[in-house]
């Protein structure tokens, strides 16, 4: 397992490696090696679809099921949970390594924008709750199947910019997800008070 101050990239680097070394690697085994940022990860994957102002249902709701329960495990700092039939799934050595030079690259790109300041917000046990249950509160949102524009965009946003600002230890990109957040959350309130105010004006 990594350990409590590995940055996400030092884990690439150390899967990459390990999936040099390997004609496959299992899904389990790209899970331990991540640790607790295996929740991150996945959780980026499950919002992309999201990123644009069409509701997509169905979808949302399972994918906001999923967040929360990885929001837990952040919380919790333990690794995505995979279940049994999935442990042994492989993937060729050769694959995983290239995906992992090709984040190496995109985070060498991104460095002067995106780096570790304020690391603190990410690292401090009290901040890891608290981002933790704002994915988790989040992803209910991303649940709800409501069919009006945005209501899957803004969470997706939101948790998409807690994530990036957690993997990368980055304070700043943190601090922007909770101000993300809190138009979230004043675009939802907005939505529940216009029936209340169409019924008792």
């Amino acid at each position: 397992m990594a350990n409590s101050y590995e940055t996400f990239e030092e884990k690439i680097r150390r899967l990459a490696t390990y999936s040099e070394q390997y004609d496959t690697v299992t899904l389990n085994e790209i899970v331990a090696i991540l640790g607790s940022s295996s929740n991150y990860v996945i959780i980026l994957f499950l919002v992309t679809p999201f990123l644009q102002p069409i509701p997509l249902f169905g979808l949302s709701t399972l994918s906001g099921f999923l967040i929360m329960v990885s929001s837990g495990l952040i919380m919790a700092k333990k690794p995505f949970f995979l279940p049994k039939f999935a442990k042994r799934h492989v993937l060729k050595g050769s694959t995983l390594y290239a995906i992992c030079q090709k984040l190496l690259a995109i985070f060498e790109m991104t460095k002067k924008w995106l780096h570790r300041r304020g690391r603190f917000m990410s690292r401090h046990i009290l901040m890891r709750w608290i981002n933790g249950a704002l994915i988790g509160a989040l992803g209910i949102a991303l649940a709800l199947p409501l069919p009006i524009p945005f209501t899957n965009t803004l969470p997706s946003i939101s948790i998409a910019t807690l994530c990036l600002g957690a993997l990368k230890e980055d304070g700043m990109i943190i601090a922007a997800g909770w101000a993300f957040s809190i138009l979230t959350a004043a675009y939802f309130a907005t939505l529940m008070a216009l029936p209340l105010h169409v019924v008792f004006e």
